[in-house]
């Protein structure tokens, strides 16, 4: 039976600065929908009491909404919605289909841009069809490595590997422990970019505690947006997610991955030469503070 390591958390400083900033972003995305508009009535013709009744809300879902992106003409194209259940997915995009666009506003039209038209709300602890009229236009931040990419699941991509390669990297691999391989403990990151493009708070779990410390001098050191995200044109909040295993991160990071091309051909897995390299790595820890100490 596997030992249950206990969950650690980074400062509460920085989840209380985190939980107001993204209470600022779900507040103003919630102000956008109103009770009696043309969208919200077209909407409520297919969505039953049945369908409202069934939503559970939560963390991962405040609202229920259809994402979309534009095309040269200003059609919508990649919908999708975060519908629960497939039968109030196929109901809301049927709905989505047959309404007349023209009623849905759009403020800037860019293709680095994702739409988003809420369509249910939890609504006094009620859920409740609310639409906006002026769709929810989010273009995530740019970093200067992806300053090339135009479209928004083409910057969201070269984001997420620019991002990943410098955390992965900027991290202390000596605070990692054979258990957090042998166990597959976690790394679990949220953190906000500010609308000037820096990285303005943080949430931070994982079960080794000083690796956790470590990874937040990464987060903390992430450069400086190029371009900070935008909603519907103005400079906002952006929110990303970032889970992980600190097996992954091992495996991912420079040092290791030149490590294994020297001993990929030796017959060992991949496991056996993360656990060797950490070995070597304490020892080499172990004999810094060796001289460090003067012994």
């Amino acid at each position: 039976m596997a030992l249950l390591y206990p969950i650690h958390h980074n400062d509460s400083v920085y989840i209380e600065q985190f939980l107001t900033h993204e209470n600022v972003i779900f507040s103003t995305i919630d102000d956008f929908t109103t009770l009696n508009n043309k969208i919200t009535i077209h909407f409520r013709k297919y969505i039953s009491g049945k369908d409202l009744k069934s939503i559970e809300f939560n963390k991962e879902r405040r609202n229920v909404h259809i994402d979309f992106q534009l095309n040269r003409n200003k059609e919508p194209i990649k919908i999708t919605t975060n519908a629960p259940t497939v039968d109030l997915d196929e109901k809301i995009k049927k709905a989505f289909n047959e309404l007349d666009f023209s009623l849905l506003k759009i403020v800037e039209f860019n293709s680095s841009t994702k739409y988003t038209l809420i369509v249910i709300q939890n609504y006094g602890n009620t859920p409740s069809v609310r639409c906006n009229t002026t769709a929810i236009g989010y273009t995530p931040p740019v970093y200067i490595e992806c300053k090339e990419e135009f479209s928004y699941d083409g910057i969201n991509k070269c984001n997420y590997l620019y991002l990943t390669e410098f955390l992965y990297n900027a991290i202390d691999l000596n605070f990692v422990k054979a258990e957090d391989l042998q166990n597959d403990h976690q790394m679990n990151l949220k953190f906000i970019v500010s609308p000037q493009g820096h990285v303005t708070s943080s949430i931070i779990s994982s079960q080794n505690q000083r690796l956790l410390n470590s990874y937040q001098k990464a987060v903390n050191r992430l450069p400086k947006a190029k371009f900070p995200a935008k909603l519907n044109g103005e400079n906002f909040y952006y929110c990303y997610i970032y889970p992980t295993s600190i097996k992954n991160i091992v495996r991912n990071n420079n040092h290791f991955k030149n490590y294994y091309n020297y001993k990929k051909h030796s017959g060992m897995s991949m496991d056996q030469i993360m656990m060797e390299y950490l070995i070597i790595l304490d020892k080499a820890r172990r004999k810094n503070l060796i001289y460090r100490n003067g012994f």
